[in-house]
Order: structure tokens, then sequence, then C-alpha cells
């Protein structure tokens, strides 16, 4: 007895458990999905990784030059080193070279940060696209369920009808096939939300494999967009116009810092020699390159032309950006006025149901009559639901493009 009850209670542990595991994992938000995403997507990691990898520049990039040793001698003979001259040499970089370089390096540490900027919104747009393609399976998924109810009823009652003589063999037969077609819209709807899972899943960074379920109800949710609005916004946030801005400015540096190294470093040192019969002598150098042959100067005019590269990068980029807000502006006013009138639809769609319904049920309309209103229905449905994800991703894009979510 004491066994079994010990029994009992580990399984209603491991049964809790259980639940609580499930509980855990059947449903997540779309902010939830996006933080997940913000920290576990591959190319956020990698992007974080290309920051630290620019702040290690900065430090290169302040270090100063290795000293250097020479060491020579005209005799090693067994009774010492004879004469030898021992020399300490350090270069020093002047007219503000080092200051020039670390300038570009932390400008590096901007950029990939804005750079990571770019890689979350690129996240969380396709995110938000895998989002709303899983919420209009699920969508489906009821619809297909809703219409094999439906089909399922229909069915019992064409079969009672010729059973009883009243209807013909092919009626009968024609009720079969669309309870069959039903049933399969519902496994291919099925399949299709495990791969666009296992696709969310990866993007996500978690285990193709894992179940949830969406919290939002799909259901439209009017945003007020203004162009003149959403264009300064872009133009202001955008993080992509604002690397390349970055880089521009940085090409302007570069072409600084190669002017300055036309000039040499100097660099000076200690010498201490020994010559026989003298003893050691302690001495002072200072030498420096001659720009006799000016190989700086290819060097200044690549920079100059990658300044001027980088300048009309930045005004054509503008313009394409303008363009991008104002093609997806208009396609989300479009999409979001297909949603009203479809919106309406889907009312008027539910009282056709009640009608065909009540009709069929007092014989007022044959069989296919009520299948023909039946499919009209689940297509209006399913047409709105449609929409609604399409306006949903035009929202989004918009959102990618200003830098920031719509209010």
């Amino acid at each position: 007895m004491i066994v079994k009850f010990q029994l009992m209670m580990a399984l209603t542990v491991l049964a809790g458990a259980s639940f609580s595991l499930l509980d855990a994992q059947e449903s997540i938000s779309l902010k939830e999905a996006l933080l997940t995403a913000g920290e576990g997507n591959a190319r956020v990691i990698n992007a974080k990784q290309d920051i630290e990898t620019a702040k290690s520049r900065l430090i290169q990039a302040g270090a100063y030059a290795n000293p250097s040793v020479d060491f020579q001698s005209s005799d090693l003979s067994d009774s010492g080193l004879g004469n030898y001259e021992l020399s300490l040499n350090q270069e020093l970089e002047l007219f503000g070279k080092r200051t020039k370089r670390r300038d570009i390096a932390g400008g590096l540490i901007a950029v990939a940060e804005e750079q990571l900027k770019t890689v979350r919104l690129e996240a969380a747009l396709e995110v938000k696209e895998k989002y709303y393609q899983i919420l209009l399976i699920q969508k489906r998924n009821e619809l297909a369920n809703e219409n094999l109810d439906l089909v399922r009823k229909l069915f019992d009652s064409v079969q009672n009808k010729y059973n009883s003589g009243s209807i013909y063999l092919n009626e009968l037969l024609r009720a079969r096939i669309e309870l069959s077609q039903s049933e399969n819209d519902l496994i291919l709807a099925d399949r299709e939300m495990k791969v666009v899972k296992s696709q969310f899943n990866l993007l996500l960074g978690k285990q193709i494999t894992n179940e949830y379920k969406i919290q939002e109800n799909f259901s439209y949710r009017e945003k007020k967009l203004d162009y003149d609005t959403l264009k300064s916004k872009t133009l202001s946030q955008n993080p992509d116009l604002k690397v390349k801005t970055m880089i521009a400015g940085l090409n302007k540096k570069g072409v600084q810092l190669a002017g300055r190294d036309l000039w040499p470093n100097p660099s000076v040192g200690l010498i201490l020699s020994r010559e026989e019969p003298a003893s050691g002598l302690l001495g002072a150098s200072v030498g420096f390159s001659i720009p006799l042959w000016y190989r700086s100067s290819g060097e200044i005019r690549e920079k100059e032309v990658d300044l001027e590269k980088s300048g009309n990068d930045v005004d054509y980029f503008k313009k394409h950006l303008e363009l991008s807000v104002y093609d997806a502006y208009i396609e989300a006013v479009a999409a979001g006025r297909q949603v009203e009138i479809l919106k309406r639809n889907v009312d008027e769609a539910a009282e056709i149901q009640n009608l065909i319904d009540l009709q069929y049920r007092e014989g007022k309309a044959g069989f296919l009559t009520y299948l023909d209103n039946l499919k009209a229905v689940r297509n209006v449905k399913l047409t709105y639901y449609e929409a609604l994800a399409n306006y949903e991703n035009k929202l989004a894009l918009i959102e990618r493009i200003i830098g920031e979510d719509l209010k």
C-alpha cells in the first residue's frame, strides 16, 4: 500500500512538472518573440561580436610603435665581445597621427553599433512576418475545423435523406467527396503550421521542434499614417543611412591621416659602444626617412576618391529611402482600406451562413446551393485574414525603414 502511494505521488509530481513545462511553452507573444530573437538570433550574435572586434582595433590604433634594439660586434673572440655597439631606438608619431587613427577606430565602433541596430531591425522584420504568417495559418486551421464540422453535419443529413430515398446516390457521393476534401484541407493546414513554426524557431535561435501557440488575437488595429512624419523619422534615425554617413565622415578623416603620413616619423635612440682600448661610450641618435619618392600621394588620392564615392552614396541612399518609405506608405494605406472593406464582408458572410443553414433545414435550399454558400463564406473569411496579414506586414516594413515601432 505504501509503495502504491509513493508511486502515485511520484506520478503526480511528474505530471505537474510536465504540465508546468507545457504551460511555459504553449504560448508566445510577439513582444516575447522579438526579445528572444534579439538575443538568440545568429546574425544578431555575430553583429555583437563585430562590435568587440572594432573595440580591439581601437586598442591597436592607440598602441605606440615597438622599440627596436640593435647589437653589432666586430670581434667575437674567446677573450670576450671585443668591440661592439648596442643601440635602442624608438619611433615617434608626430603631427597628431595617432590621435587621428584613434578617432577613425572609435568611429568604426559607432558604425558597428549602428550595424547591430540594422541587423536587429532585419531580424525583427523577419520575426514579425513569420509571426503573422503563423497567425494566418492558425486562422486557416480554425476555418478548416469549422468547415469540417459543417460538412460532417451536412454529410449526415445527406446520408439520412439518401437512406429515406428522397435524394439520389450522386448527391451522397458528392457529399462524401466534399467531406474528404475538408479533411485533406485540415491535414495541409497542420503540415504548413509545422513547417512555418520550425522556420520561426530558427529565427529565434530555438530548437526547430519547439512547440508553442501564438497569444495575440488576429484582429484589425488601424494605424494612423502620415507620409511627411514617416519621411522625417526615416531620414533622422534610419540606421543604414547613419552607417553610410558615418563612413563618409571616416573617409574624410582617412584623407586627413593620409596627408599627415606624408611627414615621416622620426626615431630617437641611445647608443652604447665599446672600442678597444677605450672604455664604453654612451651616445644618442635621431633619424627619419626622406619622402623622396612621394609614395603617400597615391594613398591620399585613393582616400579622396573613397570620400567622393561615400558622399555620392549618402545622397543616393537618401533618395532611395524616400522612395522606399513612400512606397511602403502607399501599400500600407491601400492594405488598410482592403481590410476595412473585407471586414464588412465577413459580417455579411456570417449572416449568409445563418440564412443558408435555416433554408437548408427547411428544405428551401438544395444540397449544391448549400455547398456553394458554404465555400463562399469560408473564402470571404480567409480573404479577410490574408488581407489582415498583408496589412500587418506592410506596417512591419515601415517600422523596419524608419527604425522604430509605430505608435
